[in-house]
């Protein structure tokens, strides 16, 4: 079974002294339910959660997690190495409030050696 993660938080940027827990709104758990019933509907061999570490990517990688989806605004706020890029999925705004998981299945599909 593949693993995948829903990051949707980040450490906290010079100025914050606490993290940001607005990220956890009712459409990162929608997100992941809609994600998971294309998973179930297509059959593929993965399994979502969301993420723990406040976006601690190293940490995630390390995990031996295949597959990083990004909540859209985080693509700036995330240290990761170059070399670990094709397993993040950055989410546009429009994807992540429509609950489009199209771009992120197709990723899983290649990475599990699905055909399309």
């Amino acid at each position: 079974m593949k693993q995948a993660v829903i990051v949707f938080n980040s450490e906290p940027i010079l100025g914050n002294l606490m993290p940001s827990q607005f990220r956890l709104d009712g459409n990162i758990k929608h997100y992941r339910r809609t994600l998971l019933q294309e998973i179930g509907r297509l059959d593929l061999p993965w399994q979502v959660s969301l993420d723990q570490t406040f976006g601690d990517i190293a940490s995630l990688i390390a995990a031996h997690n295949q597959l990083l989806i990004c909540a859209p605004g985080l693509e700036h706020q995330l240290f990761f190495d170059k070399a670990d890029q094709n397993k993040l999925i950055f989410l546009t705004s429009l994807e992540f409030r429509v609950n489009d998981v199209q771009r992120v299945i197709k990723q899983m599909q290649l990475i599990s050696g699905k055909n399309l």
